[in-house]
């Protein structure tokens, strides 16, 4: 199903409430994680642009379009941490632009009858933003400090409240305490 850009940005406020009731949000090594993106820019060429003449590693191919991800530390039924993110890719699986937010606050959302947990999120402060900040501004991502969103998830499936409603919108996944989610934004 894909999403409309207000849907994501509601979406984008949630993920800054993963953060914790409260808690700041941590850091976690998701160096092998699905949602790890690669780098924008070619590490292999110097200052001026030059290689350096060793071999250059090409940049892993993402999927084209618009995306948000996510992920966050829930123990015990609470949250203790967490991030969202969005990104764009080309035609050619090149990212044109990602960023991502803290989550500041999480409050549990008791009104989805079809997830197991959910939560209205409210972003933090933004963290991180890489590449053409004009093309993540016309999606409306570049501003979300204080927006909420509420997400809920059930086994691999995510939810998100959308007009007063709960629709199907990404993927969901919950290992132990560490909940990782995305979809595709349009």
């Amino acid at each position: 199903m894909r999403m409309h850009w207000r849907q994501w940005m509601v979406l984008g406020g949630l993920a800054a409430g993963l953060s914790g009731c409260g808690k700041k949000a941590g850091t976690v090594d998701s160096a092998a994680a699905w949602w790890t993106l690669p780098e924008l820019g070619d590490e292999a060429a110097g200052e001026d642009g030059s290689s350096d003449g060793e071999d250059e590693e090409d940049d892993e191919d993402v999927e084209p379009g618009a995306y948000f991800w996510g992920e966050a530390g829930i123990p015990d039924g609470g949250l203790d941490w967490g991030v969202l993110g969005f990104y764009v890719a080309s035609s050619g699986g090149e990212l044109v632009c990602e960023l991502e937010y803290a989550i500041d606050a999480a409050e549990a959302a008791e009104d989805c009858a079809d997830c197991t947990f959910a939560y209205t999120l409210t972003y933090g402060a933004l963290d991180f933003m890489e590449g053409d900040a004009e093309v993540c501004e016309r999606y409306g991502w570049s501003d979300l400090e204080g927006s909420r969103v509420s997400l809920g998830a059930s086994g691999e499936v995510l939810w998100m409240k959308s007009g007063g409603y709960w629709v199907t919108a990404g993927d969901s996944e919950l290992e132990g305490e560490d909940w990782s989610f995305g979809g595709l934004v349009e």
